[in-house]
């Protein structure tokens, strides 16, 4: 976690490929990676350090989701490839994989927040 915690973008998220900046961030990872630093708080598994990062992570999720309620930015279904191949991924809108995670996220940010201050 201290790995994937030094690699999130200053928005909050993750990169479709966490080490290249120049790719895009993507909501299906970022849902998962919050998800797991969330209940990793919850459970005492992480130290309380990484609240933050989740808080933040969960805020640019947020700004993933469109008015109607669907999900942009999610990377289908991958297959093994370059940097090259990763870099040009279609960016998916409403890809049902990526809502899973999302809600994962969230039941977590909720038990969070719970405890904490709600991020700003």
């Amino acid at each position: 976690m201290n790995g994937l915690r030094a690699c999130a973008d200053p928005q909050g998220g993750w990169h479709q490929v966490l080490d290249h900046a120049e790719s895009w961030l993507e909501t299906s990872a970022t849902g998962m990676i919050t998800y797991g630093m969330a209940r990793g708080v919850n459970e005492g598994w992480l130290d309380a350090s990484f609240a933050e990062t989740a808080l933040k992570a969960w805020k640019a999720l947020q700004s993933k989701v469109t008015p109607e309620g669907d999900l942009l930015d999610v990377c289908g279904s991958t297959d093994t490839g370059d940097l090259k191949y990763y870099l040009n991924r279609p960016r998916l809108q409403g890809d049902l994989h990526g809502f899973g995670s999302y809600l994962l996220a969230g039941a977590e940010i909720v038990r969070l927040q719970s405890k904490q201050k709600p991020i700003k």
